[in-house]
Order: C-alpha cells, then structure tokens, then sequence
C-alpha cells in the first residue's frame, strides 16, 4: 500500500493469495495479506470510512448466520453511495447441472457422478451455506443495501470494479450492493 491517503478506501476481504494493487488485502489465513481479518468479527475499520468492498469465493465458506454479521459489517463500514461487490457459487445453476445428471469439472476436479459434484461442491472446500439468487439479495437487502443489482463477470458500471475477478468464470453469482 501506498503512503498517501486514499480516500477512496478499498478492502479486499478474504483475499487469500490474490493481492490486489491498492486494496487492503485482508484475510485471516494468509501470508500475503495486508492485515488478518477475521469477517466473523466487528472489523478494525470506522463505520463510513470504506469507498469498496470486494470478496471472490468467500462468503460460501462463512455459516448463513456468520453470512449475515460479514454483510452487515460491510454495510457498517462503507461510506454512504460506497458498493459491496461479491462473487460467489451459484446453487441454483449447480442444482440444474444436478437435475439434468450434467457433470461439470472445473480445473483439476472431476466429480464421478452428478450426486459426488453437488456433495463436492457443497462441502469439499470448506464450503458452509452456498446462496442462489433470492437468498443473496435477501440477505445484501436485509443488511440495508438500497441498490443491489447482479453484475456480469469482469464487469462493473464503476471503473474501480471493473475486471477485478481473479478466478476463471465458472457462473458464479456476482452482485453489486450500494449502501
């Protein structure tokens, strides 16, 4: 991070091994994080004092309970106007891939059968509470998001987000929420 203020503060939450560039790069296990944050917790940051939130594959690996303390947090901590954007496994579009006994395998890992992917994608990576559609917007809306639109992959309507994934696509659900 640069010495100057920022005054558009950007907090990069559970950013594992993907630094980003003028963020604060914020994880609880990693070493390459700016500071340990754990998102279960109140964060270390004044209430208005952030300008982005950003979090890719993250919030799945919190409980729904935990979920909901994490998007409140971020509420309390953007400024007015400031946006939340969240990329995270879509259940409803893996339950199809179910349904319809598709197989899909994502860079090394190649399920047996339908019923091994969806039990796989669930729970092999620590994976606690997986959201569709509804419950995201549920729960952004819950946590007092005024404006909470889904965004197309590598696309933003603010600059500042604009091509952030770091992971390949792999129909994610990504949401914007403004506060």
């Amino acid at each position: 991070m640069s010495g100057k203020k920022d005054k558009n503060k950007k907090l990069h939450v559970g950013c594992g091994e993907n630094n980003i560039n003028g963020w604060i790069n914020a994880d609880l296990q990693s070493n390459i994080a700016d500071i340990e944050l754990d998102a279960r917790k109140t964060f270390p940051f004044r209430k208005n004092s952030i300008s982005y939130i950003y979090n890719e594959h993250f919030i799945e690996h919190l409980t729904k309970n935990e979920g909901v303390f994490f998007l409140s947090e971020c509420y309390r901590i953007l400024k007015p106007n400031g946006i939340l954007r969240i990329s995270t496994p879509n259940l409803r579009w893996l339950a199809m891939r179910y349904l319809n006994k598709e197989l899909i395998a994502i860079g090394g890992w190649k399920p047996k059968s339908p019923c091994d992917m969806f039990n796989e994608a669930m729970k092999l990576w620590g994976h606690q509470y997986v959201y569709d559609e509804d419950q995201l917007t549920f729960a952004l809306m819950n946590a007092g998001f005024k404006n909470v639109y889904p965004c197309k992959y590598k696309e933003s309507k603010d600059k500042n987000l604009d091509s952030i994934e770091n992971r390949p696509f792999n129909n994610e659900l990504i949401y914007e929420a403004v506060k």
